[in-house]
């Protein structure tokens, strides 16, 4: 079975709604201003690995989004297996004060260009070998 990742824009979404068997990590629009601020929060939210000489850009965040391999290590201790991931990203209208244009771009073209394509065809290398399911939600109203 081919395995599928998705961006889902949506008006409204509730926490039952979601697939119960996937880490579900949410991030709140609302405090996401800039692009370094999408990167901080991003890497807050997968906690990305920190270098002291680590310069964040565009470049870097996407490179740390198509390993995870420290990732899978931390969640495989937790959980025993390497999970699938759900990104919530709630008030994604107000991302970056509303300017669509970013939202396109940080968001839409990369997910859908890059991270999401990836994570379709990446053997992953922990406990298991198997692709990724890797599933973005953008949400305007997120009912947790």
């Amino acid at each position: 079975m081919k395995n599928k990742n998705f961006l889902i824009i949506t008006k409204e979404i509730s926490f039952e709604e979601l697939p119960q068997n996937a880490l579900k990590l949410i991030i709140d629009g609302n405090h996401i201003k800039t692009e370094l601020d999408f990167i901080n929060i991003m890497s807050n939210t997968f906690n990305f690995p920190q270098f002291e000489d680590k310069i964040c850009n565009l470049s870097g965040f996407l490179d740390w989004m198509t390993d995870l391999t420290w990732f899978d290590e931390a969640e495989e201790k937790k959980i025993g297996e390497t999970v699938d991931i759900i990104l919530i990203i709630k008030n994604y209208n107000k991302l970056f004060n509303g300017n669509i244009e970013k939202v396109k771009f940080f968001i839409i073209e990369n997910f859908v260009n890059i991270i999401l394509p990836y994570w379709e065809k990446e053997v992953i290398k922990c406990s298991y070998l198997g692709t990724r399911k890797f599933d973005v939600y953008l949400v305007e109203d997120f009912k947790s």
